[in-house]
């Protein structure tokens, strides 16, 4: 009754043994009888594998990460400053000793930062390289989300999300967050751009809590929102927040926030104009907008009409927010 699993996540390496056992098996009792499954996985993710820089002594010895230092453009020896050559970027491994201790940078940026910097550097199926570069970008992202927060925590304790009048900008931006990192997460496991699409948010959301007269339930609301969201990638630092904003319960227990269609849709669109199968311009128009305004508008870009100019126009065509077609002669 379990079968089949709804998703399977292992190493490239575990397609030619695990991967296949199983498989195997599960055709096997299939044939006996004792099983309706024809697969045992609805869904396959292979990772990619985490890689390193290897270092060797002048000896020979490989040398563990934590035994160089890298300086004045050289890379040395930490105990004694002897100079350490630099080898490939491989995958790590317990042979060359090109590991890194993960507890290293969770005792020194914290638990959460080493998940968004895993999460963030390489699409899961991609390999991902391990540099102290990328923990602490993550970790200046995570600063830079509680000092947002706790920025305007005295504001947000007034605010009512439920009280409207929220922010058209700010509400459609967050909406359409919701639904990237929605998919991201849930259909495409791709986690670096659900990432992407949070850091894009907090640009925004820092822009308009640092303005004059941000609404305060604007402020509850998109805080609130982008805390769940944020959730996944770095559970502590969200916990911790939603408890600054005065709620009791934890975060992790409350439904995952959900988006308005409608409220995902660019309020204007960009739209290109071609001539005789070629673009010739682009056009910016609100959503939706009549045919006949559309077409006057894009016969006036100047690149448009120098190729319409003293030209018969044969037909135009307007895909509504898609696309402007012109064919002259």
């Amino acid at each position: 009754r379990y079968m089949p699993v709804d998703q399977y996540i292992g190493g490239i390496e575990h397609a030619i043994l695990h991967l296949l056992y199983s498989r195997y098996f599960t055709k096997a009792l299939r044939d006996c009888g004792l099983t309706s499954v024809s697969e045992p996985f609805t869904n396959l993710l292979c990772q990619g594998m985490v890689t390193h820089e290897t270092y060797k002594d002048s000896n020979g010895n490989w040398l563990y990460p934590a035994e160089i230092v890298k300086k004045d453009g050289g890379v040395f020896k930490l105990d004694d400053d002897s100079p350490v050559s630099v080898g490939r970027v491989e995958k790590m491994s317990k042979s060359k000793n090109n590991v890194v201790d993960p507890g290293n940078i969770i005792r020194e940026y914290g638990a959460d930062t080493a998940r968004m910097f895993i999460l963030f550097a390489s699409p899961p199926e991609k390999q991902l390289e391990w540099t102290d570069a990328g923990a602490q970008g993550a970790h200046r992202f995570l600063k830079r989300v509680w000092n947002t927060v706790q920025s305007v925590a005295e504001k947000l304790q007034d605010a009512n999300p439920a009280s409207g009048g929220i922010d058209g900008g700010i509400l459609r931006l967050t909406h359409k967050t919701v639904k990237r990192v929605t998919a991201d997460i849930g259909e495409r496991m791709n986690f670096n751009t659900a990432i992407a699409a949070l850091m894009e948010w907090l640009n925004a959301f820092t822009a308009y809590a640092g303005a004059d007269g941000a609404d305060p339930a604007t402020l509850r609301y998109g805080a609130e929102t982008f805390l769940h969201l944020l959730l996944p990638f770095a559970p502590h630092i969200a916990e911790e927040l939603w408890r600054d904003l005065g709620h009791d319960d934890m975060l992790s227990l409350r439904p995952w926030p959900a988006f308005d269609p409608a409220l995902t849709l660019d309020e204007e669109i960009e739209i290109p104009v071609q001539v005789n199968g070629k673009i010739r311009g682009k056009l910016t128009v609100p959503r939706d907008a009549p045919q006949d305004g559309v077409l006057a508008q894009a016969l006036e870009i100047d690149n448009v009409r120098a190729h319409t100019d003293g030209k018969t126009i044969i037909k135009k065509i307007l895909v509504p927010n898609k696309i402007v077609t012109i064919v002259v002669k």
